[in-house]
C-alpha cells in the first residue's frame, strides 16, 4: 500500500490505486539473492561448492594494483573463453592435490604474451 505521494495533490486517488510488488530474497555471506519470477516456478536455490565455505573461514576485500597493460586487460574483460582454460581447477604433476586445493590459475597465466599498441592519427 502506498502510504504518501508527496509530489501529486492532497486529494489524488493515486495512492488507492498503486501497489508495489514484493519477491522472495535471503542474504548468505553479505550478499542478498531475490527470485523475481512466477511464484509457482521457483526453483531451489543452487548450492554451488564456491558458497559452501569451511567453518571459520573470512572473505575480506581487498585490491591489487598492477603495473600491466591495460588494453591486455580490457580484451580479458570481454574473452570469456579464457576463463574456462585459466580459471579452472589446477593440477600440477608431482604435487600433492591437497596442496593445490583451492587453486585457480593454470601456470599458463604467467606466459600470455603482450599486446604492443600505439595511438596513431586515426583513433
Amino acid at each position: 500500500q502506498l502510504l504518501e505521494a508527496p509530489a501529486e495533490p492532497p486529494d489524488t486517488k493515486l495512492k488507492e490505486t498503486v501497489c508495489q510488488g514484493a519477491y522472495p530474497a535471503f542474504e548468505r555471506d553479505g550478499l542478498v539473492f531475490a527470485y523475481m519470477g512466477p511464484a509457482d516456478r521457483r526453483p531451489e536455490f543452487p548450492v554451488f561448492d564456491g558458497y559452501v565455505l569451511p567453518k571459520g573461514t573470512r572473505l575480506i576485500p581487498f585490491s591489487n594494483v598492477f603495473d600491466c597493460n591495460w588494453l591486455q586487460v580490457y580484451e580479458n574483460q570481454i574473452d570469456h573463453y579464457h576463463t574456462a582454460l585459466l580459471h579452472n581447477n589446477m593440477t600440477v604433476a608431482g604435487v600433492d592435490a591437497k596442496l593445490a586445493d583451492g587453486a585457480t590459475l593454470q601456470g599458463g597465466f604467467g606466459e600470455m604474451p603482450i599486446i604492443d599498441w600505439h595511438p596513431t592519427d586515426d583513433n
